[in-house]
């Protein structure tokens, strides 16, 4: 698939020519800005041969249509006559790296600006540096480059592939940034004035001011600076930005008045545009005359008001930064990494790498690699763009001997800065008096950004301690014998970095420091040996750079396991090595396992396929909390009772075994404890297929105490799973457990949850389920969402059941953010019903006009008439058109367990229904089947503890406004049954006889709203049917309800049904089953207008 492709100085999308399909030819027609392209290009990288395009279009997305000289435009040559070239891509013919004109234009006033004359670099130096800064910069799937920012909000228009987001001719980020000129500013002080509140009659014009009188403010001159002149006092004064100099104006009398604007000169308005000064964006010449205040202040207007043009301009100045001041470094990086060559050595050792250093006169010798770490090393052509990691077009070494006890020795860390992000350049090796020895540097040396560390006397650098992340060398630390350490120079640790240590070895013989290079940076260091003298005078065969040599070292992230004893084991599944492969640290045991026994919740944050696992945190007793990784898709977690002595005894990986959709790594995680759990981490959809993997097993004695986790080099996703096992300081316990049972999840309810699934689009591959047991529950918490997770803080995520014959807890849902009050239940009661709220949020992509949506409340009522709603502390009113799902038991069914299945934009919930071991079958009518067959019944006749059958004599609907949202069922005894929401003024009630039978009804839908339930009752004394209504405005039919739906009617006997006149083309009619009586009422539990009957077997016949 072709990707789109965004300006790598502005991030705006270079724009396919929008005239491409248009009669007009592009002579005839002015593009805006951001389809104004040029290109940047070599005719061979190995000799500098750089070039820049004229103005061109691009086409196809990929294509770009220019002059090749760079003075012309595409309108000044017939269409057919321009050049093209790939953008950011390798092709056959030529390529190159594309950006707006506009924004070179910027560059060049950047560059220009303030120098007196032409530009200080050659005419080739910028396109070089240019050039090599976007060379050896990934371009993600040739489309956006990973400068370490996201182009100050330009990053959301990103969108790699497929249609590009619609031009937003309102947002700034598509005004044209240099479409303003200084002319255009006013040239009246009404923005000045306003903004200083100044008083009527002061001076705020200074087209021709001079400094006022300095005698009268010297003689009240503040104390701090007593012993400076005035003039230099305002020559401070320049160097502060305006508005520091408003605050300064703030800090006493004195100053006030020696800050006064009155005192200001027409230099220090001029130098707001200086390079580094709050205006400098505007870049006027600074050699023409200009009244400078008018010009400041209608500046600051005018970014006040958001004037488009100007705030993209200042916006694009700020990214150009990092690169102008990269051009402005040329002298230093034109000169080449210092270091001798050296280069693969074809001999190999056994268990090592040799590598040939080249600078001695008797020839190469021979080293041996004894460590080395890299970022990503693309091992790709040199005629090609980097699309990952970092390139290597340098081979570097550098003798480093180990310091004699009588000299010190200093160490110069050379940083630059590439984007937003800062790197190691060179590293210098010199004693600490320079003026004796020429110092060894390896790399770039960079003065302006160069920082010392000076090793102290005696002490012996012991290890490198070194940062890298995907594109190279961040940071370096020096540890010595004695275990103090240097501080870090550049960055130790964040999102994509991950450390590693260097051993120096210990016995006083040269070593040399390996370093591979691109253009500007340091992207991989390493140490190497002498071997053999005999062995040096080896012939030397130089091989291609471009191939790797060497196996890496290990990066950790945030930093390497250092536990005694501590073993990792493979990891899981299995991959080639990479170049830069960080580790995660996933450390939740301790040293010797001692954090296990506060440990009580592991997070894993899981999406879609197929790499779904993104995050990874733990929590302990006291609150403190750990991620690696993002905490973004859905938060699936495990409660672990660590203070009670459970622990992790088995990790396996889950991968997708569907013959026709193989997975490529890991699809997910089993986790067991010792307390006979199991939890399968995967996705719905394959749960049942998935093929199961246990990672090695423990030796005897040892504890997990840690996970260790590979991510891709660009995203958050884990792709291999390892663990980490300690022998522990105290043993586990494992305590009589009563219900073995509670903690485990059906396959049949897996199958059901797949259909189930219909209510959050069963198709996305992100959807996941949790189950847990509703028998034997102590108590129930509820967790909000939190903001910037899946779930908002105005819901309810999820819920954590406690068992009174198991230790563990269980959790359903996504447990985020635990709200105060929990809900304890005795042991002799049992949950009578469950009532969900869903806030909708949209609807279903796969069934129109099914709504989706987020749990907002959640409501249990036990046997013993107690109940308890969970919701948000900061959701105070159900919002309109709120989704009611309800489940609960009868006298021939409980509640046993509830599911709730999620994904990372909904939720739905059930409660699962097992019938008495002695239940009679029952008959629907009409028949439903998954995911719509969850029912709640009501029946006309029940039994009591006695088995003795109760009859209904009383039946209560519940309105609000037309439609029917709850039933109220009352029996003799006084018993009553209901369904629905009760929580209405409006209610009806029909009654029937001790001795009368309900032997038929019917149900009107009138737009989605059940509107009228009618029951057939037959007297005992006599053979007439009586027929009792339940409505509103009765009666409902296609001629008075304008939304009627249909009306089903269930009739006692075939006879009945050929005397009922179906009043509309959707109403159905149903006899009763053969051999049976009508028993009850059902309302589906999803959807309250679907009603049904309830058929029992007469079991005389």
């Amino acid at each position: 698939m072709v990707s789109n492709v965004y300006c790598p100085f502005c991030g705006v999308i270079l724009l396919p020519d929008p005239y491409w399909d248009g009669p007009e030819t592009p002579q005839s027609s002015a593009r805006p800005w951001y389809a104004r392209v040029r290109g940047i290009y070599s005719t061979n990288p190995a000799v500098d041969h750089i070039k820049i395009t004229g103005v061109g279009v691009v086409r196809g997305r990929k294509t770009l249509h220019a002059p090749l000289d760079s003075n012309r435009v595409y309108g000044d040559v017939a269409f057919d006559a321009l050049d093209e070239w790939r953008l950011c891509e390798q092709s056959d013919s030529q390529w190159c790296f594309g950006f707006h004109e506009s924004c070179w234009k910027m560059l060049i006033l950047r560059l220009n600006h303030g120098r007196v004359g032409s530009l200080s670099q050659t005419d080739t130096a910028i396109p070089e540096m240019v050039f090599y800064q976007l060379y050896c910069t990934p371009c993600l799937e040739a489309s956006i480059f990973h400068f370490g920012h996201d182009y100050a909000g330009a990053a959301e228009t990103h969108k790699v592939f497929g249609r590009i987001q619609p031009v937003d001719l309102n947002s700034h980020l598509y005004a044209d940034p240099c479409a303003i000129s200084v002319m255009n500013y006013p040239t009246d002080s009404s923005s000045a004035s306003e903004e200083l509140g100044s008083s009527r009659g002061r001076n705020l014009s200074h087209g021709n001011s001079t400094v006022g009188s300095l005698a009268e403010v010297g003689e009240r001159r503040y104390r701090a600076f007593r012993n400076l002149s005035t003039e230099l006092l305002l020559e401070i004064f320049s160097y502060i930005p305006f508005e520091q100099h408003l605050t300064l104006r703030l800090v006493c009398h004195d100053l006030a008045v020696l800050a006064d604007m009155s005192m200001l000169s027409r230099s220090y308005w001029r130098s707001r545009f200086l390079l580094g000064q709050e205006a400098d964006f505007v870049f006027p010449c600074l050699s023409e005359s200009q009244n400078w205040f008018r010009l400041f202040f209608a500046t600051r207007a005018s970014l006040k008001a958001a004037t488009p043009p100007l705030v993209n301009r200042k916006r694009i100045r700020d990214l150009l930064e990092p690169i102008a001041s990269l051009v402005d470094l040329d002298s230093i990086f034109r000169r080449g990494p210092g270091g001798v060559d050296y280069c693969p050595s074809p001999m190999r050792g056994n268990n090592f790498t040799l590598v040939d250093i080249e600078g001695f006169q008797a020839g190469p010798r021979l080293a041996k690699v004894v460590g080395y770490f890299s970022g990503q090393l693309a091992y790709i052509d040199e005629d090609c763009p980097l699309q990952e990691g970092c390139r290597v077009l340098y081979r570097k070494a550098q003798p480093f001997m180990v310091p004699q006890e009588e000299h010190e020795k200093r160490i110069g860390i050379s940083t630059v800065k590439i984007g937003a992000r800062r790197f190691i350049s060179g590293i210098n090796i010199l004693p600490s008096d320079e003026g004796n020895c020429v110092g060894r540097l390896i790399g770039y040396r960079n003065p302006a950004a160069e920082t010392c560390i000076d090793v102290p006397t005696n002490l012996f650098i012991k290890v490198f301690r070194v940062a890298f992340c995907a594109e190279g060398l961040v940071g370096i630390q020096l540890q010595y014998d004695n275990s103090a350490s240097s501080r870090w120079i550049g960055v130790s640790n964040g999102p994509g970095i991950a450390q590693g240590t260097l051993q120096i070895p210990t016995r006083a013989d040269q070593y040399h420091l390996l370093a591979d290079i691109d253009r500007f940076k340091i992207v991989s260091l390493g140490l190497a040996e002498w071997i053999d003298d005999h062995q040096s005078s080896l012939h030397r065969t130089r091989s291609d750079v471009k191939e790797p040599f060497h196996t890496p070292s290990q990066l950790w992230v945030p930093h390497a396991p250092m536990h005694e004893g501590l073993l990792v084991s493979l990891l899981l599944p299995s991959e080639p090595p990479r170049a830069f492969e960080p580790l995660s640290n996933i450390d939740f045991g301790g040293p010797g396992g001692r954090c296990l026994m506060s440990l009580v919740r592991l997070d894993f944050h899981m999406t879609s396929y197929p790499h779904p696992l993104i995050g990874i945190g733990y929590h302990y007793a006291d609150g403190k909390s750990v991620f690696f990784g993002s905490t973004g898709g859905c938060a699936i977690s495990i409660p672990i009772n660590g203070p009670s002595g459970e622990r992790i005894s088995a990790i396996s990986i889950v991968e997708d075994n569907r013959d026709f959709y193989q997975s490529e790594g890991l699809g997910g995680l089993q986790v067991s404890t010792n307390y006979e759990r199991s939890i399968i981490l995967a996705p719905l959809s394959y749960r049942l297929e998935a093929s199961v993997t246990p990672i090695p097993s423990l030796p005897p004695g040892r504890f997990i105490t840690g996970l260790v986790a590979h991510q891709k080099t660009y995203g958050t996703h884990f792709i291999r799973i390892g663990i980490q096992s300690q022998f522990c300081d105290e043993p586990s316990t494992i305590p009589h457990i009563l219900d073995r049972e509670c903690h485990l999840v059906p396959d049949n309810e897996i199958r059901y949850d797949e259909k189930f699934s219909h209510f959050i689009n069963g198709s996305n591959s992100g959807n996941y389920q949790s189950y847990a047991s509703l028998k034997g529950i102590r108590k129930i918490q509820a967790s909000a969402g939190i903001s910037g997770w899946s779930r908002p803080h105005n819901g309810i995520s999820g819920l954590k059941l406690e068992y009174y014959n198991h230790p563990s807890p269980a959790i359903v849902g996504q447990w985020m953010n635990e709200l105060e009050d929990g809900f304890d239940i005795s042991p002799d009661e049992e949950i009578q019903s469950v009532t969900v709220w869903i806030a909708p949020l949209g609807y279903s992509s796969e069934s129109p006009g099914l709504a989706v949506g987020h749990v907002a409340a959640i409501r249990f009522k036990t046997t013993c008439a107690r109940s308890v709603t969970f919701r948000s502390p900061d959701s105070h009113t159900f919002p309109t058109g709120m989704i009611r799902n309800e489940y609960q038991r009868c006298f021939d069914e409980d509640l046993t367990a509830i599911s709730w299945i999620f994904n990372e934009a909904s939720d739905r919930v059930r409660a699962v229904n097992s019938p008495h071991r002695n239940w009679r079958p029952r008959l629907l009518v009409p028949e439903v089947s998954p995911p719509f067959d969850q029912v709640q019944k009501l029946y006309f006749e029940t039994r009591n503890d006695d088995t003795c059958p109760e009859r209904v004599v009383t039946i209560e609907a519940y309105f609000r406004g037309r439609a029917i949202i709850g039933l109220l069922f009352v029996y003799r005894s006084g018993a009553m049954a209901s369904t629905g929401d009760l929580d209405t003024n409006s209610r009806q009630a029909v009654h029937i006889a001790q001795d009368d039978n309900i032997v038929g009804m019917s149900a009107t839908v009138a737009g989605s709203e059940l509107v009228e339930i009618d029951f057939e009752v037959e007297h005992s004394a006599s053979p007439k049917c009586q027929r009792l209504s339940l409505a509103f405005e009765p009666p409902y039919t296609p001629e008075t309800a304008v939304d009627y739906g249909w009306r089903d009617v269930w009739c006692k006997d075939r006879a009945a049904v050929e005397c009922t006149t179906q009043q509309g083309g959707s109403d159905k009619v149903y006899a009763a089953p053969r051999n049976s009586r009508l028993m009850g009422i059902y309302i589906g539990c999803q959807r309250f207008s679907s009603v049904g009957a309830i058929y029992e077997p007469d079991i005389s016949h």
